[in-house]
C-alpha cells in the first residue's frame, strides 16, 4: 500500500522517553488528525484549523491529544499514564524506593555484612513484603513486588522490584533505576514534550522515509 507522505495522513507519533530495563520502556504517544465519532456522523479533528474572525483577521487552533504508556517492547500489554494517574505513578515510585531502603524499619530487606564491611547477602522477609499497585482508567493494573535481584553479569545483589502487568508479564527493575526514574518524573514536563513532538511532525522533511509496512499480507 502506497500512502502519500502528507502530514494529513499521519495520526500518531511515538517516542521512547525512559527505559526501566532493556525490555520495559515508558513512551509518549501523541495523536492528531483523528476521526471523532459523534451521533450519526464522523468528524475529522485536524491538527491545524484556521478561523476567519474578522476583516483581515485569522486565528489558528491546534488540536492534539497525548498520553504515556509503560509497556514491554513489542507487547500490547501495558498501563496508560495520563493526568488521571500521573500523580499515582509518582507516589508508587516513591513508596517503592522507600521499601527498597534497608534502613527503613518497615522494609522487608536486610543487608548482611562481613566484619570488613563487605556485603555478603541481602535478605527479603516474605512476612514484610507489601505489594504496590497502579491502575489506569482502561482497567489495566501494574503490581510492584519487592525481591532481591542478582546481577547477571557480576553476580552482585541489590534491592529491586518486579513490575507485573495484569498478573502476567514480569520485568525486574533495580532500586538504582527506580531512583533515576523518580528524578526523571520530577523534572519531566509531558505537555511541553507532547507539543514539541506534534510540531516536529508538522514541520519535519523526513515524512515518508524509513517506512516499514506493519500490515499483515
Amino acid at each position: 500500500m502506497n500512502i502519500l507522505a502528507n502530514f494529513e495522513n499521519y495520526t500518531k507519533v511515538v517516542e521512547q522517553i525512559f527505559e526501566l530495563n532493556y525490555q520495559l520502556t515508558l513512551k509518549m504517544e501523541v495523536t492528531f488528525n483523528n476521526i471523532i465519532k459523534r451521533i450519526n456522523t464522523e468528524i475529522k479533528e485536524n491538527f491545524h484549523t484556521e478561523y476567519v474572525v474578522g476583516a483581515n483577521k485569522l486565528t489558528t487552533n491546534l488540536r492534539y491529544r497525548y498520553r504515556m504508556r509503560l509497556s514491554p517492547r513489542g507487547e500490547t500489554t501495558g498501563i496508560v499514564i495520563d493526568w488521571d494517574n500521573y500523580d499515582d505513578l509518582c507516589t508508587v515510585i516513591d513508596e517503592a524506593i522507600d521499601i527498597c531502603d534497608p534502613n527503613n524499619k518497615t522494609s522487608p530487606f536486610k543487608r548482611m555484612y562481613s566484619t570488613a564491611g563487605d556485603l555478603l547477602d541481602i535478605k527479603c522477609d516474605s512476612l514484610k513484603v507489601r505489594y504496590l499497585h497502579l491502575d489506569d482508567r482502561f482497567g489495566n493494573r501494574l503490581d510492584l513486588i519487592p525481591f532481591v535481584l542478582i546481577d547477571d553479569h557480576n553476580g552482585t545483589l541489590t534491592e529491586a522490584m518486579k513490575f507485573r502487568f495484569n498478573n502476567d508479564l514480569i520485568f525486574d527493575v533495580p532500586v538504582s533505576r527506580l531512583k533515576g526514574f523518580r528524578r526523571f518524573l520530577m523534572t519531566y514536563n509531558p505537555l511541553l514534550h507532547a507539543g514539541a513532538m506534534a510540531r516536529y511532525m508538522a514541520i519535519t522533511p523526513l515524512l515518508g522515509s524509513n517506512r516499514q509496512n506493519m500490515l499483515r499480507s
